[in-house]
């Protein structure tokens, strides 16, 4: 009784943390068993209760449905976040980009030119840079933020 307590605060710690983000709206929340399957799938935006009793946690969603899960068959919770830029996989994939400092610096345009550009969370673009070649982009300008940096046919978020 005592464990199962304790694993219903950790998996609440872990919902309020992610509940705790920017914001809600467009994220989903991911449920999975213990032998590592999907057991649910949750748009926060959707969603109206998480419910932590004893031995479960119930799901309540503006459509009134329900789901009800037993702590010892979750292994974990995920929250997807559509700003979230994972997996890519395209030809140009090679690209990787890194802060430093105040600069972005771009790897592996390998002598290729290509329109880059930042975009803030607002949708506002912030910076265009036409025939970009890979030089490092002073990004010192920019107030502290979350940003996405577009090249090519790549998307890289980073925080600033």
């Amino acid at each position: 009784m005592k464990k199962n307590r304790i694993k219903g605060l950790l998996t609440a710690v872990v919902l309020l943390s992610g509940l705790s983000s920017t914001s809600a709206w467009g994220q989903t929340m991911v449920v999975y068993s213990s032998n590592g399957s999907e057991a649910g799938r949750y748009a926060l935006a959707e969603t109206t209760r998480m419910i932590f009793g004893e031995e479960s946690m119930t799901v309540k969603t503006a459509d009134t449905e329900s789901a009800t899960f037993s702590l010892g068959q979750i292994r974990c919770i995920k929250f997807e976040d559509p700003t979230s830029i994972q997996g890519i996989t395209t030809s140009t994939a090679k690209l990787r980009a890194r802060l430093s400092g105040d600069f972005i610096v771009v790897e592996g345009l390998s002598g290729e030119t290509a329109d880059a550009r930042i975009v803030a969370l607002n949708g506002s673009e912030v910076m265009l840079l036409n025939r970009f070649g890979g030089q490092p982009i002073n990004v010192a300008s920019l107030p502290h933020g979350i940003y996405i940096l577009r090249v090519k046919d790549l998307s890289f978020k980073f925080v600033k």
